[in-house]
């Protein structure tokens, strides 16, 4: 069923009816390095990939070898959260509709994301849908009344 899921399938914004009680914080959208809260473990924090869950049109994110370091991960990560305003992610527009993409983003995601659990030459063996009209189509058969010939 995930492979078969459409994009009204997907609640985008899961957060929105939580902003009356907790505004969101501008640096959510805080995009290099993050430092893990213990040890010295950092990571890329790249919420571009995610605006739909912010309520913004997803356009087609950076690679993330695109963050430059200067200096040692940590050093680099404790200084661009110390001043994290230039590392926002840019001005983003407003989505419509929940789920709202630029023109070419579902290309790039179909080109650069594993999107399918079962394999191409079992997805209509494997298919929700497929298993689904087979189910109709049984049931229907049973109710099928024979003609008597006469």
């Amino acid at each position: 069923m995930l492979d078969e899921l459409t994009v009204d399938d997907i609640i985008w914004t899961p957060f929105k009816d939580h902003r009356a009680h907790r505004p969101r914080d501008p640096r959510a959208l805080y995009s290099v390095y993050i430092r893990t809260p213990f040890g010295r473990a950092v990571s890329r924090h790249l919420p571009e990939r995610v605006t739909r869950q912010f309520g913004y049109i997803q356009d087609i994110p950076r690679h993330p070898s695109e963050i430059q370091t200067t200096r040692s991960l940590a050093e680099t990560a404790d200084a661009a959260y110390a001043d994290y305003v230039p590392h926002l992610v840019p001005h983003r527009i407003p989505a419509i509709r929940p789920g709202d993409e630029v023109s070419d983003y579902m290309r790039w995601y179909s080109r650069v994301s594993h999107r399918f659990i079962i394999p191409d030459d079992r997805r209509e063996e494997l298919s929700a849908v497929s298993a689904m009209r087979r189910g109709v189509e049984m049931f229907e058969q049973s109710l099928e009344v024979p003609v008597l010939l006469q």
